[in-house]
Order: structure tokens, then sequence, then C-alpha cells
């Protein structure tokens, strides 16, 4: 799906499938944590980690919460906290209070 795919689906859609992108990924790796365990197999753990980013922001567009879930990713043993779940529950709420605070303003 490229760029121009999530443009087309609407904003509850995308919410939807970031969080399942984050809650897949996050699973991934700690279900299967030996094979992420630092190592050999680290890299895939790391691509996995960008890959997930990407997707993230091109979902949900640039929210400060998706750096530090990329660091902690990066860190030996945080991968078992599911950082890149709660990044993207931040990142939506954050959306829809500033969606709702904008209707919020009244002009006189």
């Amino acid at each position: 799906m490229n760029q121009r795919s999530f443009t087309q689906l609407s904003e509850s859609s995308r919410n939807k499938v970031a969080l399942a992108v984050a809650l897949i990924a996050d699973l991934l790796q700690i279900i299967i944590f030996p094979v992420f365990a630092p190592g050999f197999f680290s890299p895939v753990e790391n691509v996995l980690d960008i890959a997930v980013g990407a997707a993230l922001w091109a979902l949900l567009g640039w929210h400060y919460s998706f750096l530090p879930a990329l660091v902690a990713e990066s860190i030996p043993g945080l991968g078992l906290v599911p950082t890149w779940t709660a990044s993207a529950l931040l990142a939506i709420k954050s959306k829809k209070r500033a969606a709702t605070d904008q209707g919020d303003v009244i002009d006189v």
C-alpha cells in the first residue's frame, strides 16, 4: 500500500490499521522474543521497528511519541514493552483531542 492509498482511507480506518500494525509488531516482539534477542537476528528486529515507525508515520502523520518508541525498541529487553501500541494510541488520542479542540472555538 503506498502513501496515496493511505490517504484514500477514512481517518477512522487509518487509525484502526495503525493500531493493528502496532499491535502485531509488539506481539511479534513479545511472543517471538528469543528470535529477536540481541545477536544474529537483531537486525531483523531493527528492520521491523523501522518499518513499523514508517508505517505509523504514513498512516497517522508525524507524532512526537514515535521517536521515543523507536529509541526504546532499540534497547535490548525493552522490546517486551508494547511501545508501538502505546505510541500509536497516544498519537490517535492527540489527533482526536486536537480535532475536538478546534471545533470548540467560538468567534465573536
